[in-house]
């Protein structure tokens, strides 16, 4: 069960501070709002030297940053929220090969992941399908 509604969901990914907003927000407060889904990642080190933040603040900068051109807020919305549930499970599939830190399949576990909590919070399954699609392929759109 989590506590946020749809709609708090939705505009908190578009506050000018998101990143500040869940920072600086209570770890007890965060699970209580989105389950484990989302406070697994406060405080898991990727290990990777291509990121130099936790999980968590990685997944909300990358809310802030990911590039929307010349899309409807319609469009903008599903991005928000595809970037948001992109790593999510990476705590739970996480494992370590040859010293290495690795995330196998880590798109498709995402979706899948990301499917049970939009399916809780309401969302119809065309918006569903929509950003789990994001999710799976969210590596394509940023190296593209």
């Amino acid at each position: 069960m989590i506590g946020i509604t749809k709609s708090e969901f939705e505009n908190s990914l578009f506050r000018q501070d998101v990143v500040e907003y869940y920072l600086n927000m209570p770890r007890e407060k965060i699970e209580y709002k989105f389950g484990n889904i989302v406070s697994d990642m406060i405080g898991f080190n990727q290990n990777n030297p291509h990121h130099c933040y936790d999980l968590f603040e990685h997944t909300l900068r990358t809310v802030t940053d990911m590039p929307t051109g010349e899309l409807s807020d319609k469009e903008i919305k599903l991005v928000k929220i595809a970037a948001f549930l992109h790593d999510v499970s990476k705590p739970k599939i996480a494992k370590e090969v040859s010293g290495k830190i690795i995330y196998q399949g880590n798109e498709k576990e995402s979706a899948r992941m990301a499917r049970d909590f939009l399916t809780e919070l309401g969302y119809e399954q065309l918006e569903i399908n929509r950003i789990c699609f994001l999710i799976t392929h969210i590596n394509d759109f940023l190296y593209y």
